[in-house]
């Protein structure tokens, strides 16, 4: 799957929406599909899967910007 980058609005919606107590999986499976992200049904997987996905786009730039100073 293509991974394209949320908004931040749309990632503040996702992770709103997989921290209720009863997540609406249609808009989560939507979100994530937008993302790139795969789907699963197990709300631990989501949220460590949107959690990772943040780390790794958090960490991008500080890596281009490492490689631009050299």
């Amino acid at each position: 799957m293509k991974q394209t980058s949320l908004a931040p609005d749309e990632l503040a919606r996702l992770v709103d929406e997989l921290m209720k107590d009863e997540p609406d999986q249609k808009l989560i499976r939507s979100l994530m599909g937008k993302q790139g992200l795969p789907y699963s049904k197990d709300p631990i997987t989501q949220m460590s899967t949107v959690l990772q996905s943040m780390d790794q786009n958090a960490a991008a730039p500080a890596k281009m910007k490492e490689s631009n100073l050299t």
